[in-house]
């Protein structure tokens, strides 16, 4: 038998001599490949119904009957202890016997799949390090493939040297997204960590794609990384391949890559990692473009302007800069992944999901999983995932604010304000009851009540998870920044607060497995006696409100009575504030969570238009420019001016035509919409020409000169003439009503905006 430690990546079901087994994918300190297979795993579910019953139901299936076993459990569930029937036995039986006992009776984990009970209930989380004992055997043509005897986690922080490639294409995109029926691929790019390679299309699309392959294979990489490889790239690759007579074998053993059940795809021994799935999770990016996270991580723009809707175009008529393009994409793509492995990576090692599909998986199942993780090691049995309809709840406390420009405005914060109301009141799906009784304590303007004498699940999650943060942000003291230590620590500090802060929407999203409307609502219902018991005490003690939104309080700078008002929460309510920023000015709208303010010279706009796709970027840096001078200035300054000038600009045709664009996600099959509008229009034009438009298409649309409704004017960017851009329309929808957002607060009136910008460029100068 022989010893070592393993950093384990993945946990797959694979067919080892005809039986499902689990195989572990690892990687030993120097970074080589290993395969550890584990056949002695058993499969279970619980039965909740008594063993006679169980086994009269299985015993008319003999077969069946003699492949599994039967025996009594306690288990908890929701927070009560219950005795449940255990089948176990091989993975296929017991799948086989779950289905026929779910016509009879309640069975619980039939739908965890296997991989994830071995992680769940053998405690192996991946992306960690563990002590492994092993006998070397022969499978899957691995040079390095053993049978699983022993595993134990290790005490090793950090990871591995990980070979990573990163991988980008430039197909014809003449549809929108690729058709392997019919459209090649132009060239590809990899970037390792010895630098980038390009390949061009020649005579023969097959010996393109051959030599893509054949350098991944000579690369080895253990983390393949793309931008929309799982969504767009990965299934035209492999059906393309088919097409042209070349399967996509880019694994570690001969298998072909796989779209499993969870939407991702599997790459056999590799890593596949999509930042496109990062991305889509980041609201604050719009369009969930390259461009757009390479600018979140400050990373360059890049060289030349291009568009993977114009890769035809940019393929018939300038090939070198297409490869420019090309190859920024790719840098980009591996640059990126540099800066984000270590949360990427501890978001894995934390949740107990396999790096494969860590991003793949929802915000809402990543919470799920640790959930599942932490449960089972308190004997609880795991609720079934079932479909819920939505159903609202009212939210937290959101005030009117006081409309104006105001100056030296202090942010007060309820540092998880959620997560603490969980904790502090014992709330979870468990404990929450619609009656009365002993050890209930009861809220009756909601009717919901909260179990005493029961320890909650969820709020007990919740509290190790910021105990853990706690301790993680201490250590990192006694680190030194450029010890290798300090980032996966920092990280995973970053996760911890992540995941405490996702638990209360959790309990509210339909899809949960420990879902409760309830719960939730309870948690909202006294996050607002929190803010308006704190409001109470903050107007005795002279402090004007000018805002409020769900956990924070905008209020009068005032240092000794806001220090007060802090002490007060502390002591009084068991909660926790804190002084988040001062602004130097704000502007408050009349509308709510919508606002712009100035601290530290730092301008920040807020729910306002700047913020929003569905404005173009020319409309959005005018609101921009006009609020930096009023909160510069503390007035009008210029910003009359200023608006003059961008109309100026856009009259004489100055205005790049992507700064005109206006971008709206489709949210829906398209013949489930009803009423006309720009986004929509297009949309089935593309559908027209045989576009493939899905749920989550962004469309981007400009408006042109003509007769009839606006929406019949929306032209798709691509096509779009900037000779025939309609300036009338987009001074009078989009620069006017995004500069007055800001300055109406201020007493500026839309009469004075639309003389200004109207009426500008009509004297003298109009005919220059």
């Amino acid at each position: 038998m022989k010893k070592g430690v393993f950093w384990i990546y993945d946990v797959t079901v694979e067919e080892v001599r005809g039986k499902d087994s689990i195989v572990l994918w690892g990687l030993d300190e120097d970074g080589v490949p290993h395969v550890f297979i584990d056949s002695g795993f058993t499969d279970h579910v619980y039965v909740a119904g008594d063993p006679d019953s169980v086994e009269k139901v299985l015993s008319e299936n003999p077969i069946l009957y003699r492949r599994v076993s039967i025996s009594n459990t306690v288990r908890r569930f929701l927070g009560r202890e219950y005795p449940f029937t255990m089948i176990s036995g091989d993975p296929a039986s017991v799948r086989d016997a779950g289905r026929l006992l779910n016509r009879f009776f309640e069975v619980f984990e039939l739908d965890v799949r296997l991989s994830q009970k071995y992680i769940l209930y053998k405690g192996v989380k991946p992306s960690r390090w563990y002590n492994i004992e092993y006998e070397d055997i022969q499978w899957g043509g691995w040079r390095y493939s053993h049978r699983l005897m022993n595993i134990s986690l290790g005490d090793v922080i950090g990871y591995p040297d990980l070979k990573v490639v990163a991988v980008d294409l430039a197909p014809s995109l003449s549809l929108g997204e690729p058709d392997p029926d019919g459209d090649p691929l132009y060239a590809y790019a990899l970037y390792s960590k010895e630098g980038i390679y390009t390949g061009e299309r020649g005579e023969s699309e097959y010996r393109l794609f051959k030599d893509m392959v054949d350098r991944l294979l000579e690369n080895d990489p253990d983390v393949i990384v793309t931008f929309m490889g799982n969504r767009v790239y990965y299934p035209y690759l492999r059906e393309r391949g088919g097409k042209i007579g070349l399967k996509l074998g880019i694994g570690r053993y001969p298998k072909e890559i796989y779209q499993s059940v969870l939407g991702h795809y599997s790459i056999g021994g590799r890593i596949n990692i999509d930042l496109y799935e990062y991305v889509d999770g980041l609201p604050f990016l719009q369009l969930k473009t390259l461009e757009e996270l390479a600018r979140y991580l400050g990373l360059p723009d890049p060289p030349v302007k291009g568009d993977p809707y114009l890769y035809d175009r940019m393929w018939m008529e300038d090939r070198d800069k297409l490869i420019e393009y090309l190859s920024w994409r790719v840098e980009t793509i591996y640059k990126s992944f540099e800066r984000l492995a270590h949360d990427i990576i501890e978001m894995s090692s934390v949740t107990g999901i396999p790096l494969d599909y860590v991003l793949t998986s929802s915000s809402g199942r990543q919470v799920e999983f640790y959930i599942m993780c932490e449960a089972v090691g308190r004997g609880e049995v795991i609720p079934p995932q079932v479909s819920r309809e939505v159903r609202s709840y009212q939210g937290g406390m959101v005030l009117e604010p006081v409309k104006g420009l105001h100056r030296g405005v202090a942010v007060i914060d309820f540092k998880s304000m959620y997560p603490s109301i969980m904790i502090k009141y014992n709330i979870s799906p468990e404990t929450v009851t619609d009656r009365r009784g002993d050890n209930v304590e009861f809220f009756e303007e909601v009717g919901l009540g909260v179990h005493r004498d029961r320890e909650g699940l969820l709020p007990t999650l919740v509290e190790k998870l910021i105990r853990l943060r706690d301790e993680a942000r201490r250590s990192l003291t006694g680190l030194p920044r450029e010890d290798p230590r300090f980032k996966v620590v920092d990280a995973r500090q970053r996760i911890y607060k992540i995941l405490a802060n996702t638990v209360y929407g959790y309990m509210g999203w339909p899809s949960a497995r420990w879902y409760s409307r309830q719960a939730a609502l309870l948690v909202t219902y006294l996050g607002r006696q929190v803010i308006t018991a704190t409001m109470d005490k903050a107007s005795k003690l002279g402090l004007e409100i000018i805002y409020g939104d769900t956990d924070s309080l905008f209020v009068r700078h005032n240092v000794e009575k806001i220090g007060e008002l802090l002490s007060w929460v502390e002591n009084e309510l068991g909660m926790e504030a804190k002084l988040e920023k001062v602004y130097k000015r704000v502007i408050f709208t009349s509308a709510k969570k919508r606002y712009a303010g100035i601290y530290d010279s730092v301008v920040e706009l807020v729910g306002l238009e700047y913020l929003r796709r569905d404005w173009c970027r020319y409309a959005r840096n005018l609101q921009y420019d006009v609020a930096s001078e009023v909160l510069v200035m503390g007035g009008v300054g210029d910003s009359l001016g200023i608006v003059k000038r961008y109309v100026d600009r856009l009259r004489r045709g100055e205005v790049p035509l992507d700064d005109l664009v206006i971008w709206e996600q489709i949210s829906k099959p398209l013949d489930e919409y009803k009423v006309n509008s720009p986004h929509i229009e297009v949309a089935r034009k593309l559908a027209m020409k045989g576009w493939k438009i899905r749920r989550g298409v962004f469309i981007g649309y400009v408006i042109q000169k003509g007769d009839g409704p606006i929406y019949t004017r929306a032209v798709h960017y691509l096509d779009a003439d900037p000779s025939l851009i309609d300036v009338g329309y987009y001074v009078k929808h989009q620069l006017i009503p995004s500069a007055h957002r800001v300055l109406e607060p201020i007493g500026v009136s839309r009469k004075e905006v639309e003389n200004v910008a109207l009426y500008s460029g009509r004297g003298l100068d109009a005919f220059m």
